[in-house]
C-alpha cells in the first residue's frame, strides 16, 4: 500500500540529497580474526603487556619453594658427606695411640703397643721421653691408611710435627692375637766403628746399658759426655731415626791437652840415645861407625797446631801437626880415627792422639 507523501504549506517536503564522500569507506587489510574454538569466559581482566597473568603467580611461588627445598636438602647431604669424619682403621688407631703415648711421655703404654718388646729398655722411660719432649715437642697431626693387610703388616703414614717442623713417619701395623700392634716402632742406635764407652756418654741424661748398641723410641735426643776434652757435634742432638750417635769433636780443653801431651812426648824422645827413638818422629843417618850413641836436642820450642772443633776419627783420634828444630850430636869412627858430628835441621810430623783418656796415646805417622 502506498502512503501519501507528507505535505506542507508549500507543497511536498524536500530532503537534501545524500552526502557524498571524497574517498570510499576505509577497507581493512585483513578480515576480522576468526577463532578455531569459541572463547572461554574471562574470569580476570587480562594482564598488561609483558606481565604474566596473575592467575599463574601461585604456581611460580610453589616452584621456587620446591627448588629451594631441593637445594637445601642437597647442601645438607653434602655437608654430612664432607664433614663426617672418615672411619679410622685399627692400624691407624694403634699408630695414633702409640704416638700419643710418646708425646705424653708414657713409656709403659708405648712399649705395650709394640709387637716385640726390645731387650734393652734403659733409654725407654718416662724421664727420657720427657727430655725428648722438652728438646722437640711431638704433636700428632694425622695418621692415614697405607697398603698391605693385617697379616703381613699395614703401612701407616703419620704426619707429625717435631719441634715445630712438619715431617712424615712410617710404621707397620700388624694384627696379632693380642690385637693390633706396631712392628717397627723402635729405633736401634749402633756404633760399629767408634767405642764411646771411655767417654761417659749419656742420652737425655740417662746412661745406656750398652752405649754402642741401644734402643730408643721415635723423637729427638741429646747425647752428652763426661769428658771435658771432647764433645758431640751439633750440640749432641740426633733424631730417633738416626743409625748412630753424632760425631765427637775436640774442645778447647782438649786442644790444650793435646798440645801439652805432644810437647811432653817430644821431650821424652830427645832423652833417647837410639838411632831412631821408638814412637818419635825423627831418626839419624850417621856417617861411619857411631861410638857412644846419639845425643838429641830440641833447639827451639816445637810448634804444635791443633784445630779446635776437629772431629774425632772413627778410631777416636785427632790429628796434631808438629813443627820442630832438632839437633843431633854423635861421634863416629873411621880408618883415620874418630870424628865429632853435629847436625841441626827442621822437620814436620803429624801425630794421632787417642782422646779417650786424660793421658792420650800418641802415634807419629
Amino acid at each position: 500500500m502506498n502512503r501519501p507523501h507528507p505535505t506542507g504549506p508549500y507543497g511536498p517536503q524536500q530532503y537534501p540529497p545524500p552526502q557524498q564522500y571524497a574517498q570510499p569507506p576505509q577497507q581493512y587489510a585483513q578480515p576480522p580474526q576468526q577463532y578455531a574454538q569459541p572463547r572461554q569466559p574471562m574470569q580476570y581482566p587480562p594482564a598488561p603487556p609483558g606481565q604474566a597473568p596473575r592467575r599463574h603467580r601461585w604456581l611460580l611461588w610453589v616452584g621456587l619453594a620446591l627448588a629451594a627445598g631441593v637445594m637445601a636438602l642437597a647442601m645438607v647431604v653434602a655437608a654430612v658427606v664432607v664433614l663426617a669424619p672418615p672411619r679410622t682403621t685399627p692400624g691407624e688407631q694403634v699408630v695414633a695411640d702409640y704416638l700419643h703415648a710418646i708425646a705424653r711421655a708414657d713409656a709403659k703404654t708405648a712399649l705395650a703397643l709394640l709387637e716385640e718388646r726390645p731387650a734393652d729398655t734403659s733409654l725407654i722411660s718416662d724421664e727420657v721421653l720427657q727430655q725428648s719432649q722438652a728438646l722437640a715437642p711431638l704433636t700428632v697431626d694425622e695418621v692415614s691408611h697405607g697398603a698391605g693387610n693385617g697379616a703381613d703388616g699395614v703401612l701407616q703414614m703419620a704426619k707429625i710435627t717435631l719441634g715445630g717442623v712438619p715431617t712424615l713417619w712410617f710404621f707397620d701395623a700388624v694384627q696379632t692375637p693380642a690385637g693390633w700392634r706396631i712392628r717397627n716402632g723402635v729405633n736401634t742406635v749402633v756404633n760399629f766403628d767408634f767405642d764411646h764407652a771411655p767417654y761417659g756418654v749419656r742420652v737425655n741424661g740417662a746412661e745406656p746399658t750398652n752405649v754402642n748398641d741401644f734402643a730408643i723410641l721415635p723423637g729427638v735426643y741429646q747425647a752428652t759426655t763426661d769428658s771435658s776434652f771432647v764433645t758431640f757435634v751439633e750440640d749432641g742432638r740426633f733424631d730417633g731415626e738416626d743409625m748412630g750417635l753424632p760425631a765427637m769433636q775436640m774442645t778447647a780443653a782438649g786442644e790444650a791437652l793435646a798440645k801439652g801431651a805432644v810437647g811432653r812426648h817430644l821431650e821424652q824422645c830427645v832423652k833417647s840415645t837410639a838411632k831412631a827413638p821408638e814412637g818419635c818422629p825423627f831418626s839419624a843417618r850417621p856417617m861411619g861407625e857411631v861410638v857412644g850413641g846419639y845425643h838429641w836436642q830440641l833447639s827451639s820450642e816445637p810448634e804444635i797446631t791443633v784445630r779446635t772443633g776437629q772431629p774425632l776419627t772413627s778410631e777416636g783420634t785427632v790429628n796434631v801437626s808438629v813443627g820442630y828444630d832438632i839437633k843431633l850430636e854423635y861421634r863416629s869412627r873411621n880408618g883415620r880415627g874418630t870424628k865429632e858430628n853435629a847436625n841441626t835441621w827442621r822437620d814436620t810430623a803429624t801425630a794421632q792422639l787417642d782422646m779417650s783418656t786424660t793421658s792420650p796415646k800418641i802415634t807419629f805417622s
